[in-house]
């Protein structure tokens, strides 16, 4: 392979043996105390009616066992950690780290829907003194949502330990651009990473897309979709496809990362801001696809939408996971929308990327989250970074730390805090 056997295929053209340092673009970051966008009057004419928010960050039941190592107080509760909260529909972060009572809290906020995320990466000295049951342990991680409509509200965030976990997902391309009357959408891409420090087998891996109803929609309301999101035992997917292979034949080295292609050509042919992906690891195939044969084609299982003309999947979407080799014959099914949907186990899922519209976009379009987006057991809070269409942006996983001259990618299972946006492809490029 490419990327498992030899080196890393780089953007050459881009990068230009010069740094590549990821921002995220549009994103102010705000103190604590003070008020970005959610400082509009309410138009009582009577002032600004103000609220707080206090949140509390603790350890999860499961991780009680590092509480010791990282100080944590009564109930488990973490100081140090970095908080950032965000008014839904509002463009900026409050910023706030937790005090010796695992708490922090912000003020002069207008009432609404919060979003908040918590991150505390371990010192080597907090990490040395885990047991090995944690030793791979690097960062404590979480995220909730809460309403606040006056006075002081409360938020309790329950903080889990982050695992590099096996195969990662690194990098997603979902974007498209215009092209004359048209959308162009055969160059996304979506990017997985060994995070161990031994070869993993390709060989059967399933990747696609979760059931993701994000928004509360008339003709798809939130109450019929959220029982399928909520369950604790596996991902609903319409959308899976399966990497080619009977055992050993694809080997990922550790520490590098293999790209699956909507179409593996070059794309920049049509406009330079798009990627070639004419050396990806493995690309899908359609019915009215062109195939690459230097390419390995990967299976669609089940495809209700990231098909597009018959050129294969498109990766676009708000939950992505990555799963071990799993027959789709012997798993729950159900129906929904008159669309059939299986569950991947519980088990089976090596890693998610749970993505929704930036603060802006969702404020432009005006629509109404669900109460429900992913069971916390996949994932504690989605990372806001996916566009509308012609934006051209991908999602990047972010570096956590280096062991041994191999990159380790930060896996918390917190999207918010693994995941940044880009504004531009990086396929076989490792942060």
């Amino acid at each position: 392979m490419r990327r498992g056997m030899a080196a890393l295929v780089t953007l050459a053209a881009a990068a230009c043996a010069a740094e590549v340092v990821f921002v995220v673009p549009g994103t102010d970051v705000i103190s604590r105390d003070s008020t970005p966008d959610d400082s509009t009057d309410n138009g009582g004419g009577g002032g600004l009616q103000r609220v707080g928010l206090v949140v509390v960050v603790a350890l999860a039941a499961e991780d009680a066992a590092v509480g010791p190592a990282v100080g944590a107080g009564a109930n488990g509760r973490l100081a140090g950690v970095d908080v950032r909260v965000t008014r839904v529909g509002t463009v900026g972060e409050h910023v706030g780290t937790t005090d010796s009572a695992g708490q922090v809290t912000f003020t002069g906020l207008l009432p609404g829907d919060f979003e908040a995320s918590a991150l505390r990466v371990l010192t080597a000295e907090e990490r040395a003194a885990l047991g090995p049951d944690f030793a791979d342990v690097t960062a404590l991680a979480g995220g909730g949502r809460t309403q606040v409509a006056r006075g002081t509200g409360g938020l309790v965030v329950e903080a889990v330990a982050g695992r590099p976990g096996s195969l990662v997902i690194s990098d997603v391309f979902p974007a498209w651009i215009q092209v004359g009357d048209n959308s162009y959408v055969y160059a996304t891409y979506l990017e997985v990473y060994n995070n161990t420090d031994t070869t993993i087998y390709l060989d059967g891996m399933l990747v696609g897309r979760a059931l993701g109803a994000v928004f509360d929609f008339p003709n798809s309301p939130c109450s019929v979709t959220q029982a399928w999101q909520a369950d604790p035992d596996g991902l609903w997917t319409r959308d899976v496809l399966r990497l080619p292979g009977s055992g050993q034949e694809y080997p990922l080295l550790a520490g590098t990362a293999a790209v699956i292609a909507t179409d593996a050509i070059d794309h920049s042919a049509v406009d330079p801001q798009l990627p070639n992906l004419a050396t990806a690891d493995f690309e899908s195939i359609g019915a009215a696809d062109v195939d690459n044969p230097a390419v390995p084609n990967a299976t669609i299982l089940m495809a209700a939408q990231l098909t597009f003309f018959g050129r294969g999947i498109m990766f676009r979407g708000p939950i992505f996971f990555v799963a071990r080799p799993t027959s789709l014959d012997s798993l729950p099914k159900g129906r929904l929308y008159d669309d059939d949907f299986v569950r991947i186990p519980r088990p089976a899922i090596l890693d998610v990327l749970a993505t929704i519209y930036s603060e802006a976009n969702q404020a432009a379009l005006g629509y109404v989250l669900c109460p429900v987006f992913i069971h916390p057991a996949f994932d504690r809070q989605f990372v806001r970074a996916s566009g509308v269409a012609a934006e051209m942006y991908s999602i990047v996983r972010r570096q956590g730390t280096v062991v041994n001259g191999r990159t380790v990618l930060q896996r918390t299972r917190t999207s918010a805090r693994d995941f940044l946006r880009v504004d531009f492809p990086t396929p076989a490029t490792v942060p």
